[in-house]
């Protein structure tokens, strides 16, 4: 890390995990539902949402 901007010996860089505190579930390739589902189905899900 740079010293740039005052930092002193004691100074760390922030971790990802205080940047983005969130974590999402893997994809999982046995569901193909968000991936391929059937054009009228989406259309439909489309319409529900807007």
């Amino acid at each position: 890390m740079s010293e740039r901007g005052g930092g002193g010996a004691g100074r760390r860089g922030v971790r990802l995990a205080e940047l983005m505190p969130w974590s999402v579930a893997p994809w999982r390739p046995g569901r193909t539902w968000p991936l391929a589902a059937e054009p009228e189905t989406l259309r439909r899900r489309w319409r529900a949402l807007a």
